[in-house]
């Protein structure tokens, strides 16, 4: 199974831009960009505080993908 983040995807809806989100999560804008776009994994913990900063349960964002 493949995890692909659905972030951007959330963070639009509510109307939050890149560092509006990043500042509410407590990481750089330029983190949260490559997060977005998948070249970077975050550890739980930043997980959590972007869930949090979007009110949102973690697993709303969080896409698995059957690999195979």
């Amino acid at each position: 199974m493949i995890a692909k983040l659905k972030i951007k995807e959330i963070r639009v809806k509510k109307k939050l831009t890149q560092s509006k989100l990043a500042e509410l999560a407590g990481m750089s804008q330029g983190y949260l960009s490559e997060l977005e776009a998948n070249k970077k994994s975050p550890t739980l913990r930043q997980i959590c505080k972007i869930a949090d900063a979007l009110n949102v349960y973690p697993d709303k964002f969080i896409n698995y993908i059957k690999d195979g």
